[in-house]
């Protein structure tokens, strides 16, 4: 059984989505996720009890240390985009 039915996984991408545009907002930076990386996000988000209230935590946990892993690259100023294709479990 899944854990989470379809409409509300297109409420929670629908959410991601609009995390993603307010850090590349913050950022100068376009962002683009994976459908994979979206999919284990939502999952971390998501608890049966308690909704999508880590949701937002489950972006930054993720994506936090990699745009802070390519800030200190040294290449910052050069990169225009970044694309995740993976995320750790």
């Amino acid at each position: 059984m899944e854990l989470v039915d379809q409409h509300t996984k297109e409420i929670m991408e629908g959410f991601v989505n609009q995390k993603l545009k307010q850090l590349e907002n913050q950022n100068g930076k376009k962002l683009h996720l994976a459908k994979k990386a979206v999919e284990l996000i939502i999952e971390k988000g998501f608890d049966k009890e308690y909704g999508a209230r880590r949701l937002n935590h489950a972006i930054d946990e993720f994506i936090g240390p990699l745009l802070a892993e390519c800030k200190f690259s040294g290449d910052w100023e050069k990169i225009k985009a970044i694309s995740i294709d993976k995320v750790a479990k």
